[in-house]
């Protein structure tokens, strides 16, 4: 079972049924949604709680795959310690919004496709 950290700036469904899918699998899940500026709420699953109101290099240790949904708040200090973490074999799931597609995390090239049916 892969250990699992969902990060997000507001709740939304797909990632409440994301996180819940992942439990019923028996993955081990925590989640941090933003609630205000310095606040967070957490959940767990299939794993003891931890604290993750800061990101740091041990916290990311931990986990086998880190899933950013929504998440624009992240600070630079967030961003440098998840990218270093990524090239040293951390699993990113990235989904951004929209407004989150202007501003790529890691310099990723963003290509267009043609809609597909």
């Amino acid at each position: 079972s892969l250990q699992v950290l969902m990060l997000q700036s507001y709740p939304s469904a797909e990632t409440r049924y994301l996180k819940n899918f992942l439990i019923e699998y028996g993955h081990a899940v925590a989640m941090r949604t933003q609630v205000s500026k310095t606040n967070y709420r957490t959940e767990f699953g299939n794993r003891s709680s931890i604290n993750l109101n800061r990101i740091t290099a041990e916290l990311l240790k931990e986990f086998d795959l880190v899933i950013l949904a929504n998440e624009t708040a992240l600070t630079k200090t967030d961003q440098a310690l998840l990218e270093k973490a990524t090239r040293s074999g951390l699993g990113l799931l990235w989904l951004p919004a929209a407004e989150e597609l202007q501003k790529p995390l890691f310099e990723f090239e963003l290509s267009n496709f043609a809609d597909d049916t």
